[in-house]
C-alpha cells in the first residue's frame, strides 16, 4: 500500500511500476502496424468454383494475417525494449539524485 503515500516508495519500485503501467499504451501502436501490415500485404489463393458440373479454377488476393499479427507482435517487443532502456535511464538518473541528495542533508 506504499504505492499510494508519497515519499515512501523507492525510486526502483516506483519505475517498475511506470514500467508496466508503460506497456499497455504499447498495445495500441502494435495493434495499427499489425492491422497495416495485414492490409497491405497480400497472397494469391487458388480458388476452386463448380460450374455447370466443371471444376474451374481462379485466384483471389487474400490479406496476410499470419504476417500482419507477426508484424503486430515484433511491433510491440521493439517498442518494450525502448521503453524498458528509457526506464534504466531514468532508474540511473533518480540513483543519481538519490545519492546527492542524501550526500547534501
Amino acid at each position: 500500500m506504499y504505492v499510494f503515500i508519497f515519499g515512501k516508495i523507492t525510486s526502483f519500485r516506483a519505475i517498475t511500476i511506470l514500467f508496466y503501467f508503460g506497456l499497455l499504451p504499447l498495445i495500441v501502436p502494435s495493434f495499427y502496424m499489425g492491422n497495416f501490415i495485414y492490409l497491405t500485404n497480400t497472397y494469391s489463393t487458388e480458388i476452386q468454383t463448380s460450374f455447370n458440373g466443371q471444376l474451374m479454377s481462379t485466384f483471389q488476393d487474400v490479406n496476410n494475417v499470419p504476417l500482419g499479427v507477426i508484424g503486430g507482435v515484433v511491433t510491440f517487443i521493439i517498442l518494450s525494449i525502448i521503453w524498458k532502456m528509457v526506464c534504466e535511464l531514468l532508474i540511473i538518473l533518480f540513483k543519481y539524485f538519490e545519492t546527492n541528495t542524501q550526500k547534501n542533508i
